[in-house]
C-alpha cells in the first residue's frame, strides 16, 4: 500500500505543537466545541504520521511517537495556557504609580508619542518590578531615544487578553499589559541604557536621519529595520494598496539580501566557505537582533541555517522540514505566535511558494526559465497569503503580483545600497553617501502614490473556518499527500467547492447582521454601520488634519458599493472640503451629510472636486434611510439615531457641556466620547460604547475598532 505522506519530523513536530496550543487556545476562550474539534484534529494527525507516513514504524515506534506527540503538545499547550493566564492575572487595578522603565519602542505622531517600555517598575499603591511592558502616551515637545529611563507619575490601566470577542495576540507576544497617558513636561529621563542591536538601531537611525529627507528617511529606515512608526498612515496605506508593504517586514527578502552580500564579500576576500558560513550567520542573526527579532526575520535565519548545513552535509535541502523546523522553534519559545499576523503570513507564504513552486513552475514551462522562476514565486506568495490578509485587513492587492515582479528586484537593490551606503555615511557624511538612495527612495514613493489600485483591491468578505478547505487544496495540489492524480484531482476540486459554498455562506449570513465597528484614536471618533448592503460612517469628533486614515480604512475596507457619511456638529469649524478630501482617499462616498451651519461655498467646492458630490446640509428632525430602517438627526446635531428592524442606535457627539434634553426615542445602544454618566441617567441605554478609552465601558481604542451588533 503506498504510503499516504513522506515522514518529517520537524513537521510531525510542529502539528503536535500546533494541536496542543489550540487545545489550550479554545479552553481559553471555553470553546467546548472547539476544544473536541482540536482534540479530534491532533489524532488523525497522529493517525497519519504513524500509520499512512513512510515510516514503517513498528509497536515500539508507534509508542514512542505517541509519545513525542503528547509531549510537544503539552508543551506548546501549558505554554500559551501559562503566558496568557499569567497576562490576566498581572491586573493593577487602575491606580496612579510612579513609573520608570526603558524605551524599546517609539512612535511619533503630530500631537503625541508613543513609547513602548520595557523593563518596567512601579511604585506607590504597588510596587516592584514589572515582567510586562507599558505602553505610555506621552503629549507635548519630547526629545526621546531608544534605551532612555524614563519616570514619571500616571493612571497606569489594564489590558485585557480577551476584548470584543477578540484574543489580543500581538499584545501577549509583545508583552504589552498596560497603558498610560502622561504629559512630556512630567516625564524625567533618569538614564540611557542600550544594548548593543538598540545602539547599532541608533546609529542607522542618526545616520539615516543626517542623509535622508523625512519621508525618505522613515522608509529606509522601515526598510532596514522593520520599524514602520515613522512612517506616515498615507504612505504605508500607499504601499499597502499596491502590495509590496512586505518590503517593510524584515523577511527572507532582506536576509537572503544580506546573506548574498555578505558571501560576495568573502568571496573576493578569499575566504573559505564554511568560515563565510559562519561569518554570514552572525551578521543575520546579528541583523534579526537589530530588527527585534520579529518572527520573519527568525524563520528567515532558521532556513537560512538548516539550508546551508544541508550543503555542507551533502544532503538533499528539504524546504517543508526547513520551515517547520522554524516554526517549531519560534512556537516552543513563543506559543502565542501561531496567533499573530506578521507569523501566519510569513509561514503560510513560504509553505505556499515550498509547496506549489516545482508544480507551477513545470506548467509555465514555455516562458524563459528566469521568468518563469519569478513569476511563479509571486503568484504563489499572492496565493498564500489571501486568506491572512484579508482575516487581518479585510482586503488584498490583486494586482500584485504583476507589480512584485517589477518592483522585488528593485527593492533589493535599493535595499542592498542601503546597506552599503548607510555603513559609509557611519564613517563618512551622510549627505553624500546617502544622496543617491535619497533620490531612489524619492523615485520609489513617487512611483507607489502614484499608482492608485484602490479600485482593483479586492475585498468585502471572508473565508471564515473555510480556510482550512483553502490551505487543503494547496496541500493536495503540492503532492504532499500522495494520492494517485485521479484522486488528488477529486479531492482538490472537492475542497475547492467547499471553500466556494462555504464562503459564500458565510459572507451571505454577514450580508444580513446589522452590525457596528467604533473607531476610537486620538484623533477620530466615529461608527461605521452596515445593514442589508448599506454603509454608513458617523463622524463624532475628528480633527480633519490628522485624523487616522489607517484605522477608517481597515472598518470600512467591506463597503464596496459606497458610504453614507455623516458628519456631526464639530466644536472646531469645519473645513468640508478638506475632510472630504482625507476621506476620499479611502472610500467612495456615496452621500455626503453634514450638520451644523450651512456653507454654501464649501458645498459648491465639494461638488467641483469631487465628481459632482452633493455636500447635504441636516438640521434636527431630518430624516434618511438606511438599511431598510431610518436615521434621524436630533440634540441640535449632536446625535444621530439610527433604528433598524426596531433597534435603536445612538452615536453622540462631543458636548463639551451642553444638555441632552430633547430624544424622545428608547436607546439600545449609544455610542460616546463624552458625558457617558449623562447619557445613561438621561436615556439609560441597554449599553454605552466609548470612542476613546474609559475605565468601565468597551471602547474603540484600547485593542483597536470595536465591533457590535445592532439588535
Amino acid at each position: 500500500m503506498k504510503r499516504l505522506v513522506n515522514f518529517r519530523p520537524t513537521a510531525f513536530a510542529f502539528f503536535a505543537t500546533v494541536s496542543g496550543i489550540l487545545f489550550s487556545y479554545c479552553i481559553l476562550l471555553r470553546s467546548v466545541w472547539g476544544a473536541v474539534l482540536s482534540a479530534c484534529a491532533a489524532v488523525c494527525l497522529f493517525i497519519v504520521f504513524t500509520f499512512f507516513s513512510t515510516a514503517k514504524f513498528k509497536s515500539a515506534g508507534r509508542a514512542l511517537c505517541f509519545l513525542m506527540f503528547i509531549v510537544f503538545a503539552i508543551t506548546g499547550g501549558i505554554g500559551f495556557y501559562s503566558a496568557a493566564d499569567s497576562y490576566e492575572n498581572a491586573d493593577l487595578g487602575g491606580h496612579s504609580l510612579n513609573v520608570s522603565g526603558r524605551i524599546s519602542e517609539i512612535s511619533e505622531n503630530e500631537n503625541f508619542t508613543l513609547v513602548l517600555l520595557t523593563d518596567v517598575n512601579f511604585s506607590g499603591a504597588i510596587t516592584g518590578k514589572s515582567s510586562y511592558n507599558l505602553l505610555a502616551t506621552v503629549y507635548g515637545e519630547n526629545a526621546y531615544r531608544l534605551s532612555d529611563v524614563l519616570e514619571f507619575n500616571a493612571v497606569v490601566r489594564d489590558r485585557t487578553l480577551i476584548y470584543n470577542g477578540k484574543f489580543s495576540a500581538s499584545a501577549l507576544a509583545r508583552k504589552l499589559k498596560y497603558s498610560c497617558e502622561v504629559n512630556a513636561a512630567d516625564v524625567f529621563i533618569t538614564a540611557s541604557t542600550p544594548d548593543a542591536f538598540q545602539k547599532c538601531n541608533i546609529l542607522i537611525e542618526n545616520a539615516l536621519k543626517s542623509g535622508l529627507n523625512e519621508e525618505e528617511f522613515a522608509v529606509a529606515y522601515a526598510m532596514l529595520t522593520g520599524n514602520s512608526d515613522y512612517m506616515t498612515e498615507e504612505t504605508i496605506e500607499a504601499y499597502r494598496t499596491v502590495g509590496v508593504a512586505h518590503i517593510f517586514a524584515v523577511s527572507g527578502l532582506h536576509i537572503g539580501f544580506l546573506a548574498t552580500a555578505v558571501y560576495f564579500l568573502l568571496s573576493k576576500l578569499k575566504v573559505n566557505r564554511f568560515a563565510a558560513f559562519i561569518i554570514a550567520l552572525a551578521a543575520c542573526v546579528f541583523y534579526s537582533g537589530v530588527c527585534g527579532f520579529s518572527a520573519s526575520s527568525v524563520r528567515a535565519v532558521i532556513m537560512f541555517f538548516f539550508l546551508n548545513i544541508a550543503r555542507f552535509c551533502g544532503l538533499k535541502y528539504d524546504g517543508i522540514s526547513s520551515v517547520c523546523a522554524a516554526a517549531f522553534c519560534i512556537l516552543i519559545v513563543a506559543p502565542v505566535q501561531l496567533f499573530c499576523v506578521g507569523f501566519m503570513l510569513s509561514f503560510v507564504i513560504v509553505a505556499t511558494v515550498i509547496i506549489l513552486y516545482n508544480p507551477l513552475k513545470k506548467a509555465l514551462k514555455f516562458l524563459p526559465d528566469k521568468i518563469a522562476a519569478a513569476l511563479t514565486v509571486s503568484v504563489l506568495a499572492e496565493v498564500g497569503g489571501i486568506p491572512v490578509l484579508l482575516y487581518a485587513f479585510g482586503e488584498f492587492a490583486s494586482f500584485a503580483l504583476f507589480v512584485n515582479l517589477l518592483f522585488i528586484p528593485l527593492a533589493g537593490t535599493v535595499f542592498i545600497a542601503l546597506i552599503i551606503c548607510t555603513a559609509l555615511a557611519l564613517a563618512f557624511s551622510p549627505a553624500v553617501c546617502l544622496f543617491l538612495p535619497n533620490y531612489a527612495i524619492l523615485g520609489l514613493n513617487f512611483v507607489v502614490k502614484a499608482l492608485d489600485f484602490k479600485a482593483l483591491l479586492i475585498g468585502g468578505f471572508t473565508l471564515g473556518a473555510f480556510t482550512a478547505a483553502y490551505y487543503g487544496v494547496i496541500v493536495v495540489m503540492g503532492g504532499l499527500i500522495n494520492f494517485r492524480k485521479t484522486v488528488k484531482t477529486f479531492v482538490a476540486c472537492l475542497l475547492a467547492v467547499i471553500c466556494v459554498c462555504g464562503t459564500i455562506a458565510v459572507n451571505v449570513g454577514n450580508y444580513n447582521k446589522v452590525s457596528a465597528t467604533v473607531i476610537g484614536a486620538e484623533s477620530v471618533s466615529a461608527a461605521f454601520m452596515t445593514a442589508r448592503g448599506d454603509s454608513m460612517l458617523v463622524i463624532g469628533d475628528f480633527s480633519y488634519r490628522t485624523f487616522s486614515q489607517y484605522r477608517l480604512n481597515g472598518a470600512t475596507a467591506r463597503a464596496d458599493d459606497g458610504v453614507s457619511v455623516v458628519i456631526l456638529k464639530q466644536e472646531q469649524a469645519l473645513e468640508l472640503p478638506a475632510t472630504v478630501n482625507r476621506l476620499w482617499h479611502i472610500m467612495k462616498i456615496e452621500r455626503l451629510y453634514y450638520c451644523g451651519a450651512r456653507d454654501e461655498n464649501a458645498e459648491n467646492a465639494v461638488s467641483a472636486a469631487f465628481n459632482g458630490l452633493k455636500a447635504i446640509n441636516i438640521t434636527d428632525g431630518d430624516r434618511f434611510d438606511f438599511g431598510g430602517g431610518i436615521c434621524e438627526l436630533s440634540l441640535g446635531g449632536k446625535c444621530l439615531l439610527c433604528t433598524v428592524n426596531g433597534y435603536t442606535t445612538a452615536v453622540f457627539a462631543r458636548f463639551d457641556g451642553l444638555g441632552y434634553d430633547g430624544l424622545t426615542a428608547n436607546i439600545n445602544t449609544a455610542v460616546c466620547v463624552d458625558c457617558h454618566g449623562a447619557i445613561e441617567r438621561n436615556y439609560a441605554p441597554e449599553r454605552i460604547i466609548s470612542f476613546r478609552a474609559k475605565y468601565g465601558y468597551p471602547d474603540g481604542e484600547t485593542h483597536g475598532n470595536f465591533n457590535f451588533r445592532c439588535g
